[in-house]
């Protein structure tokens, strides 16, 4: 999937980056995993009633949530006639709602990193983002990967050892990460020139 690739390109430059620029949501990824492999007990679940932040909004004033535009079954109503009460009341906006809980719960539920993730990003993927492989079964196919790619990177580079549960904080940003991005391009390089 091409954003998962753009991602991981996106995590190397950081990674190799003398810049403390905060790149999201990488930078989310990256604390995400920190957090997992500290052993930090989170419990952040994400709440589309509380929490929801992005709508998209069609030229006739159609209100969907992120995830469903711009299918009619999950049309909150539209903001040019409805009151935001009403349209979090609606038929759609409650379709909304069970949609994303029930991909929290059939995907974020089996995942290692869920309650340090949210589950915002299952709840809230578009299909693009929430569908993966040739047998097109719902999956987190885009953040449990680059989260899963960042964890690699962490301790192949030697930053963390899951042994001993211990970070080398000088290889966080160190020559042994610039070293995985190298050898990441370089095996790019040669699969590029194969083909």
């Amino acid at each position: 999937m091409e954003i998962v690739t753009a991602f991981k390109r996106a995590v190397d430059l950081w990674l190799m980056s003398d810049s403390d620029i905060r790149v999201l949501p990488i930078q989310d990824y990256i604390e995400n995993v920190v957090r997992y492999l500290h052993g930090v007990a989170h419990q952040n679940y994400y709440d589309k009633i509380k929490n929801e932040v992005v709508y998209i909004v069609n030229t006739d004033g159609s209100l969907f949530s992120n995830a469903d535009a711009p299918n009619p079954e999950f049309c909150h109503g539209n903001i040019f006639r409805d009151t935001l009460p009403s349209l979090q009341r609606s038929a759609g906006y409650l379709n909304a709602v069970n949609a994303a809980s029930q991909r929290m719960k059939d995907v974020c539920s089996q995942c290692q990193y869920y309650g340090i993730c949210s589950g915002y990003y299952m709840a809230e993927a578009t299909p693009e983002e929430r569908y993966g492989g040739l047998d097109a079964r719902l999956k987190c196919a885009v953040v449990k990967p680059v989260q899963e790619y960042i964890e690699s990177v962490l301790i192949d580079s030697g930053a963390f050892d899951p042994k001993r549960r211990r970070w080398s904080f000088k290889q966080i940003k160190s020559k042994a990460l610039n070293q995985h991005a190298g050898e990441s391009a370089r095996s790019k390089s040669v699969a590029a020139a194969r083909a």
